[in-house]
């Protein structure tokens, strides 16, 4: 029986490792021309992972949540096509995996300590690729380039002259949440595992975040730092630890490299936060793209769109306003209870479930993260990793 659980263990690692590395580093184009194809390779991956951890008795709760997401998009296309006959039926796949994800068991799910290394593996490919953004390394910003362009044409290119660490995830303020996600992880290593690597992780994940400027990585970095202060106050080898890190990263900036000098030197907090581009202001002025959307809904709260699509309206920047136009209320409440039940009924600790609520809902008011491809993957990971972190600081 312990052989049978040591080789499930394994087989858990390799699993949960491989969803970690797909969702992060699946290319989204080739030769910087963004292909359909991958992301439809990249759902197959998910779907056959994830039909290994269904629960093997489905819940009301979570059945009639999947029904709602999916019930709600296709009855309101029927109606919608009478007016409008274009389709968008290529982000249904997002909905659909989003809800399969509320069917999963995960908290039973045990993992062995090879995971630790998989999850530092994969930060510091991502921190090499920040590193390489920020510094101009010609190679692999023409890799990124290359595999990772999203979204339109010029976003990537602007990001990357802007020097802003986005490595795979194309725009700042998704890069923004998973580097604060990677540095809350690590945080969370450290102190489950006590070993320094994953703090000098943690701190340069948070100055990978300083350089994305945008209103979301302040948020990211406000909340970063008061973490910081908390694992300081209860923990003073740690500021001892983290003080010769700063100080070596000082000298090294100042005497030998001075890329991090002039970018504070230009780093202007008041110009982020009032730029018309980005943030609250750039996504719910008079000024903004979603006006058009807000006053469709407005105008007609029980006409949703379905999967139906029409070029006179904006559908990003914002879940709770793309949710219900597709959905109205009905799949604005299964995306989110439905969520929220995925995290409470999995994650072993009630108090880091409602931190993973707050942040996930907080970013859906400037993006529709939830039906985000790399998301979808991560979510799954971050519960069973967190789960084993927890597990490992109980027997400790």
């Amino acid at each position: 029986m312990l052989v049978s659980s040591e080789k499930s263990k394994r087989l858990n690692t390799y699993v949960f490792s491989l969803l970690l590395f797909v969702g992060v580093f699946f290319p989204t184009s080739s030769k910087g021309i963004m292909s359909v194809k991958f992301s439809f390779i990249a759902f197959a991956i998910l779907f056959i992972i994830c039909t290994f951890f269904l629960k093997k008795r489905i819940t009301k709760s979570s059945l009639i949540l999947f029904l709602l997401v999916n019930g709600s998009l296709f009855f309101f296309t029927i109606p919608a096509s009478f007016l409008i006959k274009n389709y968008s039926f290529g982000i249904y796949p997002n909905f659909l995996f989003l809800s399969c994800l509320f069917f999963l068991d995960l908290k039973s799910i045990q993992v062995n300590k090879s995971i630790n290394l998989f999850f530092l593996i994969c930060s510091y490919l991502v921190i090499t690729l920040g590193i390489g953004i920020i510094f101009r390394i010609i190679p692999i910003v023409n890799f990124i380039l290359d595999y990772y362009t999203a979204g339109y044409d010029a976003l990537l290119p602007n990001m990357l002259s802007g020097l802003k660490p986005v490595t795979t995830f194309a725009t700042h303020s998704i890069a923004a949440l998973f580097l604060f996600l990677f540095f809350y992880l690590n945080i969370k290593a450290y102190k489950s595992l006590k070993k320094n690597i994953y703090l000098l992780t943690a701190i340069i994940f948070l100055l990978l975040l300083l350089f994305i400027r945008s209103n979301s990585a302040l948020v990211f970095i406000s909340f970063s730092l008061f973490i910081l202060f908390k694992l300081f106050k209860s923990n003073k080898s740690s500021l001892g630890y983290f003080t010769l890190i700063i100080i070596a990263i000082i000298i090294y900036f100042t005497f030998v490299d001075d890329t991090l000098i002039v970018f504070l030197n230009n780093f202007d907090i008041s110009v982020i936060l009032s730029s018309d581009k980005n943030g609250l202001q750039g996504r719910y002025s008079s000024a903004s793209p979603l006006q058009v959307t807000m006053d469709y809904i407005l105008s007609h709260p029980f006409s949703p769109l379905g999967l139906t699509y029409s070029d006179k309206l904006y559908y990003s920047d914002s879940g709770f306003i793309l949710y219900f136009l597709r959905g109205s209320i009905f799949l604005l409440f299964g995306v989110y209870f439905g969520f929220i039940s995925l995290i409470k009924n999995n994650l072993f600790n009630n108090r880091e479930a409602n931190f993973f609520i707050f942040f996930i809902l907080l970013f859906e008011i400037g993006y529709p993260v939830l039906i985000y491809v790399r998301l979808l993957y991560f979510i799954p990971f971050y519960v069973v990793y967190s789960n084993h972190l927890e597990r490992t600081s109980n027997e400790s």
